[in-house]
């Protein structure tokens, strides 16, 4: 028969051999365990820089939208505000050039006037200049023989002396036509014209002011007094 076994140094043996066992299994599983919780781990993050990358991208497309719409609007605003610009120095030409025209209109007009005037004042004096000129000829005529007369009774008198009656040629007298120009009103201008058509009204005609552009100046404002109004053409009474 062989040696008696020692059993309890077998079961030691087999106790030491489980708890190996267990200890490389309990290795293993951390190990695994760790290594999910890594791998986890980086997966959380790249998931988290892909969710930080997306938002900067998002942000970034957000903002240049933005400045795209900032850079339309205001090239918008500019375009609007060139075209109220243009529009406006267009009326403020045209208002000027029939603001000149108006007022050459009424020089014209002022010049025509005081032209015919002064013909008809002209023609009207000139039938009596050459009446006053015809009776001044007649009279000195008339002057010239009755001198001859007193010579000859001196001659007739064998050298007697006799006055001789002096007569004084009356002076013709000529009638000196004065050509008066006719006045005009004067134009208030096309700034209180616009902003206040009422006073420029009062302050061409006087004040108080009764007359019909009174009334028309309340009644309808700028649009009278630019459009219709023009007082350098109105003589005054």
């Amino acid at each position: 028969m062989g040696a008696p076994v020692d059993l309890t140094a077998v079961g030691v043996a087999m106790n030491s051999d489980n708890k190996e066992g267990d200890r490389e299994k309990y290795e293993r599983e951390r190990r695994a365990s760790e290594k999910r919780e890594r791998e986890e781990k980086r997966e959380r993050e790249e998931k988290k820089e892909r969710e930080e990358k997306k938002e900067r991208e998002e942000k970034k497309e957000r903002e240049e939208k933005k400045e795209r719409q900032e850079r339309q609007e205001r090239q918008e605003r500019q375009e609007r505000q060139d075209r109220e610009d243009k529009k406006e120095r267009e009326d403020k030409k045209e208002r000027e050039e029939r603001q000149a025209a108006s007022e050459r209109q009424g020089n014209q007009l002022m010049l025509a006037q005081t032209a015919q005037t002064a013909a008809s004042k002209q023609a009207a004096a000139a039938p009596i200049i050459n009446n006053a000129s015809q009776m001044g000829g007649q009279q000195g005529g008339a002057v010239g023989g009755t001198g001859g007369v007193g010579g000859a009774a001196a001659a007739s008198g064998g050298g007697g002396w006799a006055p001789v009656p002096q007569v004084m040629a009356p002076v013709p007298q000529v009638i000196q036509v004065t050509q008066v120009a006719q006045t005009f009103y004067q134009d208030p201008g096309c700034c209180m014209k616009c902003c206040c058509p009422a006073c420029a009204v009062c302050t061409t005609y006087g004040h108080p002011c009764q007359c019909p552009q009174q009334l028309l100046a309340f009644t309808f404002g700028p649009l009278y007094t630019i459009m219709c109004w023009s007082p350098s053409t109105e003589p005054r009474n």
